[in-house]
Protein backbone atom coordinates (compact mmCIF):
# COMPACT_ATOMS: atom_id res chain seq x y z
CA UNK A 1 0.00 0.00 0.00
CA UNK A 2 1.28 3.67 -1.07
CA UNK A 3 1.77 6.48 1.89
CA UNK A 4 -0.66 8.35 0.01
CA UNK A 5 -3.29 5.69 -0.09
CA UNK A 6 -2.46 4.77 3.68
CA UNK A 7 -2.60 8.65 4.65
CA UNK A 8 -6.43 9.01 2.63
CA UNK A 9 -7.82 5.53 4.80
CA UNK A 10 -6.20 6.95 8.47
CA UNK A 11 -8.49 9.92 7.96
CA UNK A 12 -11.62 7.61 7.98
CA UNK A 13 -10.72 4.71 9.81
CA UNK A 14 -13.63 4.41 12.13
CA UNK A 15 -16.23 5.22 9.56
CA UNK A 16 -14.26 1.66 7.56
CA UNK A 17 -15.97 -1.96 8.15
CA UNK A 18 -12.94 -4.15 8.22
CA UNK A 19 -13.26 -7.68 7.98
CA UNK A 20 -10.31 -9.79 9.64
CA UNK A 21 -7.44 -10.90 7.07
CA UNK A 22 -6.66 -13.73 5.62
CA UNK A 23 -3.40 -13.44 7.08
CA UNK A 24 -1.30 -16.27 5.16
CA UNK A 25 -1.58 -14.99 1.73
CA UNK A 26 -2.04 -11.28 2.19
CA UNK A 27 0.70 -10.74 4.93
CA UNK A 28 3.40 -12.97 3.19
CA UNK A 29 2.87 -11.38 -0.27
CA UNK A 30 1.23 -7.57 1.24
CA UNK A 31 4.76 -7.63 3.41
CA UNK A 32 7.06 -8.31 0.53
CA UNK A 33 5.05 -6.14 -1.90
CA UNK A 34 5.15 -3.40 0.85
CA UNK A 35 1.21 -3.02 0.56
CA UNK A 36 -0.97 -4.23 2.80
CA UNK A 37 -4.89 -5.42 1.84
CA UNK A 38 -7.37 -6.26 4.39
CA UNK A 39 -10.33 -6.64 3.21
CA UNK A 40 -11.10 -9.71 1.14
CA UNK A 41 -10.36 -8.59 -2.24
CA UNK A 42 -12.53 -5.54 -1.99
CA UNK A 43 -10.42 -2.99 0.41
CA UNK A 44 -7.83 -1.86 2.57
CA UNK A 45 -6.99 -1.82 5.97
CA UNK A 46 -7.78 1.57 7.77
CA UNK A 47 -6.09 3.32 10.94
CA UNK A 48 -7.89 4.89 13.84
CA UNK A 49 -6.19 7.66 15.76
CA UNK A 50 -8.45 7.62 18.78
CA UNK A 51 -7.14 7.93 22.30
CA UNK A 52 -7.01 4.78 24.44
CA UNK A 53 -9.90 4.21 26.50
CA UNK A 54 -9.58 4.05 30.60
CA UNK A 55 -9.65 0.87 32.49
CA UNK A 56 -13.07 0.01 33.95
CA UNK A 57 -12.13 -3.20 35.63
CA UNK A 58 -9.48 -4.85 38.26
CA UNK A 59 -5.79 -5.21 36.16
CA UNK A 60 -3.48 -7.56 37.94
CA UNK A 61 -0.10 -7.15 36.83
CA UNK A 62 1.44 -10.08 35.88
CA UNK A 63 5.23 -10.70 37.55
CA UNK A 64 8.34 -10.11 35.26
CA UNK A 65 10.17 -12.85 33.14
CA UNK A 66 11.99 -15.14 35.77
CA UNK A 67 14.83 -17.51 34.64
CA UNK A 68 14.63 -19.30 31.79
CA UNK A 69 12.54 -22.87 31.90
CA UNK A 70 11.56 -22.43 36.12
CA UNK A 71 8.91 -25.35 36.43
CA UNK A 72 7.47 -27.98 34.22
CA UNK A 73 6.13 -27.58 30.73
CA UNK A 74 2.60 -27.67 30.54
CA UNK A 75 1.07 -30.38 28.79
CA UNK A 76 -1.75 -29.68 26.05
CA UNK A 77 -5.51 -29.74 27.43
CA UNK A 78 -8.61 -29.73 25.33
CA UNK A 79 -9.82 -26.48 24.35
CA UNK A 80 -12.57 -24.80 25.95
CA UNK A 81 -15.76 -23.80 23.88
CA UNK A 82 -16.67 -21.02 25.73
CA UNK A 83 -13.38 -19.16 25.81
CA UNK A 84 -14.49 -17.33 22.82
CA UNK A 85 -14.45 -13.47 22.64
CA UNK A 86 -15.79 -10.39 20.86
CA UNK A 87 -14.72 -7.17 20.85
CA UNK A 88 -15.17 -3.51 20.24
CA UNK A 89 -12.93 -0.80 21.28
CA UNK A 90 -12.20 -1.90 24.49
CA UNK A 91 -15.06 -3.74 25.63
CA UNK A 92 -14.73 -7.73 25.21
CA UNK A 93 -17.73 -10.00 25.17
CA UNK A 94 -16.98 -13.59 26.57
CA UNK A 95 -17.98 -16.54 25.68
CA UNK A 96 -19.46 -17.64 29.50
CA UNK A 97 -21.41 -14.04 29.24
CA UNK A 98 -19.03 -12.18 30.90
CA UNK A 99 -18.22 -8.93 29.83
CA UNK A 100 -15.02 -6.86 30.33
CA UNK A 101 -12.69 -3.45 29.98
CA UNK A 102 -9.50 -3.46 28.69
CA UNK A 103 -7.06 -0.41 28.76
CA UNK A 104 -7.17 0.90 24.83
CA UNK A 105 -9.05 -0.66 22.06
CA UNK A 106 -8.49 -3.82 20.96
CA UNK A 107 -6.55 -4.86 17.86
CA UNK A 108 -6.20 -8.75 18.05
CA UNK A 109 -7.12 -12.02 20.25
CA UNK A 110 -5.59 -15.00 20.70
CA UNK A 111 -6.54 -18.33 21.99
CA UNK A 112 -4.98 -20.18 24.67
CA UNK A 113 -5.40 -22.87 27.53
CA UNK A 114 -5.57 -20.03 29.72
CA UNK A 115 -8.12 -17.39 28.54
CA UNK A 116 -8.54 -14.93 25.44
CA UNK A 117 -4.93 -12.67 25.09
CA UNK A 118 -6.19 -9.92 24.04
CA UNK A 119 -3.46 -7.32 21.94
CA UNK A 120 -4.22 -3.39 22.68
CA UNK A 121 -3.19 -0.27 21.59
CA UNK A 122 -4.04 3.56 20.97
CA UNK A 123 -6.01 2.47 17.68
CA UNK A 124 -7.82 -1.08 16.90
CA UNK A 125 -5.83 -2.15 13.94
CA UNK A 126 -2.09 -3.79 14.38
CA UNK A 127 0.21 -2.13 12.10
CA UNK A 128 0.23 0.83 14.77
CA UNK A 129 3.15 1.03 16.47
CA UNK A 130 2.67 0.47 20.37
CA UNK A 131 0.73 -2.99 21.68
CA UNK A 132 0.40 -4.39 25.13
CA UNK A 133 -1.23 -7.76 25.92
CA UNK A 134 -3.71 -8.47 28.41
CA UNK A 135 -5.24 -12.10 29.53
CA UNK A 136 -8.71 -12.78 30.09
CA UNK A 137 -9.12 -16.04 32.23
CA UNK A 138 -13.00 -16.12 32.02
CA UNK A 139 -13.15 -14.82 35.17
CA UNK A 140 -14.18 -11.20 34.84
CA UNK A 141 -10.85 -9.88 35.70
CA UNK A 142 -8.21 -8.29 33.55
CA UNK A 143 -4.45 -9.82 33.76
CA UNK A 144 -1.91 -7.28 32.62
CA UNK A 145 1.09 -9.06 30.95
CA UNK A 146 3.12 -5.91 30.80
CA UNK A 147 4.09 -6.99 27.49
CA UNK A 148 4.99 -4.44 24.37
CA UNK A 149 6.47 -7.15 21.19
CA UNK A 150 6.46 -3.58 19.38
CA UNK A 151 5.64 -4.88 15.51
CA UNK A 152 6.16 -8.92 16.11
CA UNK A 153 3.83 -11.46 14.93
CA UNK A 154 3.42 -14.05 17.91
CA UNK A 155 1.54 -17.69 18.22
CA UNK A 156 -0.83 -19.62 20.87
CA UNK A 157 -2.72 -22.68 20.82
CA UNK A 158 -5.84 -23.29 22.12
CA UNK A 159 -4.31 -26.24 24.09
CA UNK A 160 -1.56 -24.52 25.93
CA UNK A 161 -1.12 -21.57 28.07
CA UNK A 162 1.92 -20.11 26.34
CA UNK A 163 2.81 -16.84 23.73
CA UNK A 164 5.30 -17.59 21.24
CA UNK A 165 7.58 -15.48 19.66
CA UNK A 166 11.34 -15.09 18.32
CA UNK A 167 13.40 -12.01 19.75
CA UNK A 168 16.75 -11.08 18.20
CA UNK A 169 19.88 -12.48 19.72
CA UNK A 170 22.84 -10.04 18.99
CA UNK A 171 22.20 -9.76 15.00
CA UNK A 172 20.31 -10.31 12.16
CA UNK A 173 21.40 -13.32 12.07
CA UNK A 174 20.89 -15.24 15.46
CA UNK A 175 17.38 -15.56 16.87
CA UNK A 176 15.53 -16.65 20.02
CA UNK A 177 12.42 -18.25 20.41
CA UNK A 178 10.42 -17.66 23.44
CA UNK A 179 7.90 -19.07 25.06
CA UNK A 180 5.75 -17.15 27.94
CA UNK A 181 3.30 -18.76 29.85
CA UNK A 182 0.26 -16.11 30.02
CA UNK A 183 -0.98 -17.57 33.42
CA UNK A 184 2.07 -15.95 35.30
CA UNK A 185 4.04 -13.80 32.89
CA UNK A 186 7.24 -15.78 33.53
CA UNK A 187 9.35 -17.71 30.44
CA UNK A 188 8.75 -20.96 30.41
CA UNK A 189 11.82 -22.24 27.49
CA UNK A 190 14.03 -20.09 25.12
CA UNK A 191 15.66 -21.92 21.71
CA UNK A 192 18.01 -20.21 20.00
CA UNK A 193 18.55 -20.63 16.07
CA UNK A 194 20.13 -18.98 13.45
CA UNK A 195 18.95 -17.95 9.91
CA UNK A 196 18.58 -14.99 7.61
CA UNK A 197 15.02 -13.06 7.37
CA UNK A 198 14.58 -10.17 5.31
CA UNK A 199 11.37 -10.55 3.66
CA UNK A 200 8.92 -9.23 6.36
CA UNK A 201 8.35 -5.92 7.47
CA UNK A 202 8.87 -6.92 10.99
CA UNK A 203 11.51 -6.66 13.87
CA UNK A 204 11.37 -10.89 13.88
CA UNK A 205 10.44 -13.67 12.09
CA UNK A 206 6.60 -14.52 12.45
CA UNK A 207 5.83 -17.36 14.69
CA UNK A 208 2.87 -19.80 15.07
CA UNK A 209 2.83 -22.27 17.58
CA UNK A 210 0.89 -25.81 17.41
CA UNK A 211 1.36 -28.22 19.19
CA UNK A 212 4.91 -29.12 20.43
CA UNK A 213 6.33 -26.93 17.71
CA UNK A 214 6.86 -23.55 16.93
CA UNK A 215 6.99 -22.64 13.26
CA UNK A 216 8.90 -19.72 11.98
CA UNK A 217 8.89 -17.65 8.78
CA UNK A 218 12.83 -17.60 7.85
CA UNK A 219 14.16 -16.80 3.98
CA UNK A 220 15.38 -19.52 3.17
CA UNK A 221 12.92 -21.70 5.19
CA UNK A 222 10.30 -21.78 7.84
CA UNK A 223 11.70 -23.50 11.02
CA UNK A 224 10.01 -26.60 13.16
CA UNK A 225 11.41 -26.05 16.26
CA UNK A 226 9.94 -28.10 18.93
CA UNK A 227 10.05 -26.53 22.17
CA UNK A 228 10.48 -29.00 25.01
CA UNK A 229 13.29 -30.55 23.35
CA UNK A 230 15.24 -27.65 21.50
CA UNK A 231 15.29 -29.65 18.13
CA UNK A 232 15.49 -26.95 14.97
CA UNK A 233 14.64 -27.87 12.08
CA UNK A 234 13.95 -26.58 8.39
CA UNK A 235 10.02 -27.58 7.37
CA UNK A 236 9.86 -30.06 3.98
CA UNK A 237 6.26 -29.06 4.00
CA UNK A 238 5.73 -25.08 4.38
CA UNK A 239 7.08 -22.93 1.93
CA UNK A 240 10.15 -20.31 3.11
CA UNK A 241 9.57 -16.38 3.13
CA UNK A 242 5.78 -16.56 4.46
CA UNK A 243 4.08 -16.30 7.56
CA UNK A 244 3.00 -19.38 9.01
CA UNK A 245 -0.05 -20.39 10.60
CA UNK A 246 -0.29 -23.48 11.47
CA UNK A 247 -3.48 -24.97 13.56
CA UNK A 248 -4.39 -28.30 14.76
CA UNK A 249 -1.20 -29.25 13.17
CA UNK A 250 -2.46 -27.95 10.00
CA UNK A 251 -2.12 -25.77 7.50
CA UNK A 252 -3.84 -23.75 4.54
CA UNK A 253 -1.56 -23.68 1.33
CA UNK A 254 -1.96 -20.96 -1.17
CA UNK A 255 -1.35 -21.91 -4.18
CA UNK A 256 0.71 -18.69 -4.64
CA UNK A 257 2.79 -19.48 -1.68
CA UNK A 258 6.69 -20.44 -2.10
CA UNK A 259 6.25 -18.38 -6.07
CA UNK A 260 8.52 -15.42 -6.65
CA UNK A 261 6.05 -13.06 -7.41
CA UNK A 262 8.91 -10.06 -8.41
CA UNK A 263 10.16 -12.62 -11.42
CA UNK A 264 5.79 -12.51 -12.85
CA UNK A 265 5.01 -10.08 -15.00
CA UNK A 266 1.80 -8.41 -14.08
CA UNK A 267 -0.33 -10.49 -16.83
CA UNK A 268 1.04 -13.53 -14.99
CA UNK A 269 0.12 -12.41 -11.72
CA UNK A 270 -3.32 -11.64 -12.60
CA UNK A 271 -3.85 -14.96 -14.83
CA UNK A 272 -2.39 -16.95 -11.29
CA UNK A 273 -4.66 -14.81 -8.84
CA UNK A 274 -7.29 -13.34 -10.59
CA UNK A 275 -8.61 -15.34 -13.75
CA UNK A 276 -8.37 -18.77 -12.16
CA UNK A 277 -9.86 -20.91 -9.87
CA UNK A 278 -7.35 -21.64 -6.88
CA UNK A 279 -6.52 -24.73 -5.91
CA UNK A 280 -5.80 -24.23 -1.97
CA UNK A 281 -4.35 -27.35 0.13
CA UNK A 282 -4.84 -28.22 3.61
CA UNK A 283 -1.68 -30.47 4.47
CA UNK A 284 -0.42 -32.45 7.56
CA UNK A 285 2.76 -30.31 8.85
CA UNK A 286 4.42 -33.41 10.05
CA UNK A 287 4.11 -35.81 7.03
CA UNK A 288 3.08 -33.34 4.22
CA UNK A 289 -0.02 -35.35 3.27
CA UNK A 290 -2.36 -33.37 1.58
CA UNK A 291 -5.64 -33.85 4.03
CA UNK A 292 -8.16 -31.45 1.65
CA UNK A 293 -7.78 -29.72 -1.71
CA UNK A 294 -10.21 -26.90 -2.07
CA UNK A 295 -11.27 -25.08 -5.30
CA UNK A 296 -11.88 -21.10 -4.54
CA UNK A 297 -13.04 -18.72 -6.60
CA UNK A 298 -10.41 -15.66 -7.96
CA UNK A 299 -9.82 -13.81 -5.07
CA UNK A 300 -11.14 -16.05 -2.58
CA UNK A 301 -9.53 -16.67 1.01
CA UNK A 302 -10.47 -19.99 2.60
CA UNK A 303 -9.57 -19.47 6.50
CA UNK A 304 -8.77 -22.66 8.64
CA UNK A 305 -10.44 -22.59 11.89
CA UNK A 306 -7.83 -22.86 14.69
CA UNK A 307 -8.18 -26.74 15.51
CA UNK A 308 -7.83 -26.91 12.04
CA UNK A 309 -11.14 -29.22 11.65
CA UNK A 310 -12.82 -26.66 8.88
CA UNK A 311 -12.14 -24.13 6.01
CA UNK A 312 -14.44 -20.99 6.11
CA UNK A 313 -15.61 -20.21 2.18
CA UNK A 314 -16.63 -16.44 2.56
CA UNK A 315 -18.18 -14.37 -0.23
CA UNK A 316 -17.02 -11.90 -2.47
CA UNK A 317 -17.53 -8.82 -1.22
CA UNK A 318 -16.97 -5.00 -2.25
CA UNK A 319 -16.90 -1.97 -0.71
CA UNK A 320 -19.05 1.49 -0.91
CA UNK A 321 -16.05 4.65 -1.36
CA UNK A 322 -18.91 7.23 -0.75
CA UNK A 323 -20.06 5.49 2.65
CA UNK A 324 -17.19 3.51 3.49
CA UNK A 325 -19.55 0.57 3.95
CA UNK A 326 -18.85 -2.88 2.75
CA UNK A 327 -20.92 -6.03 2.25
CA UNK A 328 -20.93 -9.56 0.90
CA UNK A 329 -22.36 -10.05 -2.56
CA UNK A 330 -23.99 -12.96 -1.75
CA UNK A 331 -24.18 -13.39 2.14
CA UNK A 332 -23.99 -17.01 1.39
CA UNK A 333 -20.74 -18.65 2.70
CA UNK A 334 -19.65 -21.93 3.47
CA UNK A 335 -17.97 -24.04 5.29
CA UNK A 336 -15.93 -27.29 4.92
CA UNK A 337 -15.14 -30.48 6.39
CA UNK A 338 -11.33 -31.10 6.19
CA UNK A 339 -11.74 -35.12 7.41
CA UNK A 340 -15.02 -35.42 5.46
CA UNK A 341 -15.21 -32.79 2.83
CA UNK A 342 -18.92 -32.16 3.77
CA UNK A 343 -20.23 -28.85 3.04
CA UNK A 344 -23.06 -26.57 5.08
CA UNK A 345 -23.74 -23.04 3.68
CA UNK A 346 -23.94 -20.13 6.57
CA UNK A 347 -24.88 -16.03 5.76
CA UNK A 348 -22.03 -14.62 7.01
CA UNK A 349 -21.58 -10.69 7.44
CA UNK A 350 -18.58 -8.77 6.64
CA UNK A 351 -16.05 -8.84 9.65
CA UNK A 352 -18.51 -10.16 11.83
CA UNK A 353 -17.81 -13.82 11.93
CA UNK A 354 -14.59 -15.59 13.42
CA UNK A 355 -14.06 -19.16 15.08
CA UNK A 356 -14.53 -20.69 18.89
CA UNK A 357 -11.36 -22.55 20.21
CA UNK A 358 -12.57 -26.06 19.04
CA UNK A 359 -13.63 -24.93 15.70
CA UNK A 360 -17.26 -23.89 15.76
CA UNK A 361 -18.34 -21.19 13.76
CA UNK A 362 -19.03 -17.82 15.51
CA UNK A 363 -21.47 -15.60 13.89
CA UNK A 364 -21.91 -11.54 15.37
CA UNK A 365 -25.18 -10.12 15.08
CA UNK A 366 -26.48 -6.73 16.35
CA UNK A 367 -27.50 -8.17 19.99
CA UNK A 368 -26.01 -12.04 19.66
CA UNK A 369 -23.61 -13.56 18.82
CA UNK A 370 -24.10 -17.46 17.50
CA UNK A 371 -22.26 -20.49 18.30
CA UNK A 372 -22.49 -22.89 15.08
CA UNK A 373 -21.59 -26.64 14.65
CA UNK A 374 -20.21 -26.73 11.27
CA UNK A 375 -20.94 -29.64 10.36
CA UNK A 376 -24.50 -29.40 11.11
CA UNK A 377 -25.83 -25.60 11.88
CA UNK A 378 -27.16 -26.11 14.80
CA UNK A 379 -26.59 -22.66 16.92
CA UNK A 380 -26.36 -21.62 20.24
CA UNK A 381 -27.25 -17.92 20.65
CA UNK A 382 -25.39 -15.36 23.37
CA UNK A 383 -26.98 -11.72 24.13
CA UNK A 384 -24.12 -9.23 23.41
CA UNK A 385 -24.49 -5.41 23.45
CA UNK A 386 -22.60 -3.95 20.49
CA UNK A 387 -22.62 -0.61 20.33
CA UNK A 388 -19.61 0.97 20.47
CA UNK A 389 -17.60 2.78 17.05
CA UNK A 390 -14.86 1.02 15.74
CA UNK A 391 -14.25 -2.59 14.17
CA UNK A 392 -15.61 -5.34 15.58
CA UNK A 393 -12.78 -8.14 16.33
CA UNK A 394 -13.77 -11.79 16.53
CA UNK A 395 -11.85 -14.14 17.81
CA UNK A 396 -10.25 -17.14 15.78
CA UNK A 397 -9.31 -14.46 13.12
CA UNK A 398 -5.87 -13.19 12.50
CA UNK A 399 -5.44 -9.72 12.47
CA UNK A 400 -2.11 -9.04 11.93
CA UNK A 401 -1.03 -6.81 9.16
Amino acid sequence: MTDQISSLLHEQAEGILVPAAPAVAIVARGRQLRRRRRLTGVGAVAVSVAAAAAVAGAVLVLPHAAPDGSGGLAAAVAPNPEGWAVAQGSTVHLGNGRTVEVPGKVKAMYYTSAGVMVRTGRTAYTDAEHSNYFVLPGSGTVRDFSLDLGDKKPGTDPTLPYLAYVMKDGDTSHWELVLRDVRTGEVATRVPFEGAFTWGGWNAPPTALSGDFAYVGMDKATLAINWRTGAVTASDVLPASRMPEVSGGRELIDPMAGVDVDALSQKQLREMRFEQTQEFRVVNVADGSTLRTIGVDPEGWPRLSPDGSHVALPPMGSCDAVTNECHYDDPEGHVISVDTGADHSFRLEVGAFGWTPDGRLLLVRDTAVQSCDADTGACTTTPVELSGSGPIRVSGNDNES
